[in-house]
């Protein structure tokens, strides 16, 4: 006898990740199905990154790269400090927004990579490594 799951209701069918991709609360901070996604474009010379960060300030990007691996970064606070004398919270509530995505990109040198945020929209510029072809297909054998 094997046990099947089933879905008895019309609810749990509400329950799906499809469903919950269309709608994020601002409480529950990034969603992978709204932030860090990426279309990556192929030219002569280059690959370009072109990445949807809506809400994101600048300041709040780092892309680093090690190991051959470019990795992209948002930590958005939201908790800044507001001073006002005349207001006395009992609770405040404030949301902490992280993720990243990485890319394994090769030996390219950092200096080589280029980035540019407009519009919410991150692109990032990154040359083609240069294949070396081989004149000769056999190896010597000694």
């Amino acid at each position: 006898m094997k046990i099947i799951p089933r879905r008895n209701s019309f609810l749990s069918l509400l329950d799906d990740d499809f469903f919950r991709d269309f709608y994020v609360s601002p409480f529950q901070g990034f969603s992978k199905s709204v932030v860090m996604k990426t279309d990556i474009i192929e030219n002569e010379d280059s690959y370009v990154l072109e990445m949807d960060l809506p809400s994101v300030n600048k300041e709040d990007v780092k892309i680093s790269l090690e190991n051959g691996y470019l990795t992209v970064s948002v930590n958005k606070d939201h908790s800044e400090e507001e001073k006002d004398d005349k207001k006395k919270y009992i609770r405040r509530e404030r949301v902490v927004e992280n993720a990243s995505r990485s890319f394994y990109v090769g030996d390219i040198k950092r200096s080589d990579i280029k980035a540019k945020y407009k519009d919410a929209t991150l692109r990032i510029t990154i040359p083609k490594e240069e294949t070396i072809k081989e004149t000769e297909k056999y190896i010597e054998i000694e």
